[in-house]
Formats: structure tokens, sequence, C-alpha cells
């Protein structure tokens, strides 16, 4: 059940980053990284085990942001 969790987290985080860049442009990436940060904070208390190793989802989130600044500047 977590890695069910933990895959769905990530496949909408970027669907998510993706889908504001194509609507809202470099706008929208920047808003969606603002948002990304506040999510990450409230997903870091929900913690999954990933193959034994502890994970918290709030680590995608924060991925995410890193991901929406590096390739949509």
């Amino acid at each position: 059940m977590n890695e069910i969790l933990f895959f769905t987290a990530i496949i909408l985080n970027f669907i998510c980053v993706i889908l504001s860049y194509c609507f809202f442009g470099k706008t929208g990436v920047y808003v969606w990284i603002a948002l990304a940060t506040v999510i990450a904070n409230i997903e870091v208390v929900k913690c999954v085990d990933i193959s034994g190793m502890p994970l918290t989802l709030g680590n995608i989130a924060y991925g995410n942001v890193f991901f929406g600044n590096g390739y949509f500047k």
C-alpha cells in the first residue's frame, strides 16, 4: 500500500508541474514552486516504507521544486 501511495504522489506531482507550464507558462511554474513548498511541508508528516527504507512524501514535492527550477527557466 505504501508503494502505491508513493508512486501515485510522484506521478501526480510531476503531472501538476507540467500542466502548470502548459497552461500558464513560466508564471505557472513559479506559482507551482510556491505551492509545492507548502505541500512538501504538509506531506512531510506522512512516512512510508519503500523497500525497508523510511521516506516521507514531502521529499517528492521538494524534489518537484528542483525539477521546476531546473527545467523551466
